[in-house]
């Protein structure tokens, strides 16, 4: 099946990617951008462009703002990517909260693409482990401030970092927004993304940090 991958950037994107590369034909990876940055994770186009091509895949921004006019510029954009690339289906990368998958399906449905979710319903604690066992690298680029704190941002996430957030008590996946990360290399990319860290920020809901 021809699919594109709803991409990210960080850990739970890659791996279902990571996953699906062996069952699809993956023909590139769509990202949702509002003004310079992507949503929800905040990484700038061109570092997200660096990811893609470190992956060897082709790159599709979409810019939309919030709101239903989110879910309708996504749809039209995949619509037109499947009218140009044969397209079948569509990857994300969401493991157990139903409200996601509900969202991503409904996308799909609308855009005459079967979503398909390589990760879906699987452990938690087990993917991220996989995730680590496999080789990739990826650091912390964005956290929940009543959950975590600054002194996580930019570091590189390992089995300690895990181990200590678990013992808070949060998810050690992240998969409740305590963490989103960015990943820099692994066994699907053909080279290491560079990257430099700047400063840091904050909004109403999270602490962040620049990846430059």
């Amino acid at each position: 099946m021809r699919v594109v991958a709803s991409f990210s950037g960080g850990k739970d994107s890659v791996l279902s990617i990571d996953r699906a590369m062996q069952h699809h034909e993956v023909v590139g990876l769509v990202t949702t951008f509002r003004d310079k940055s992507s949503w929800f994770h905040e990484l700038s186009e061109s570092k997200m462009r660096q990811l893609a091509d470190a992956m060897q895949m082709e790159f599709f921004p979409i810019r939309t703002t919030g709101g239903d006019q989110y879910t309708e510029d996504f749809s039209k954009a995949l619509i037109q990517l499947a009218e140009k690339y044969s397209l079948e289906g569509i990857v994300f990368g969401d493991i157990d909260l139903e409200t996601h998958r509900s969202w991503c399906e409904s996308l799909a449905q609308r855009s005459k693409l079967q979503a398909i979710f390589p990760l879906w319903g699987e452990h938690r604690e087990a993917l991220v482990a996989e995730f680590l066992d496999k080789g990739y690298r990826t650091l912390i680029k964005k956290v929940d401030k009543s959950k975590l704190g600054t002194r996580y941002l930019g570091k590189i996430l390992d089995s300690e970092i895990l181990d200590r957030i678990k013992a808070m008590g949060y998810d050690p996946c992240g998969e409740n927004g305590e963490y989103h990360t960015m990943v820099f290399d692994g066994p699907i990319f053909i080279r290491e993304v560079d990257f430099r860290l700047g400063r840091i920020y904050e909004d109403n809901w999270s602490y962040h940090i620049e990846i430059c």
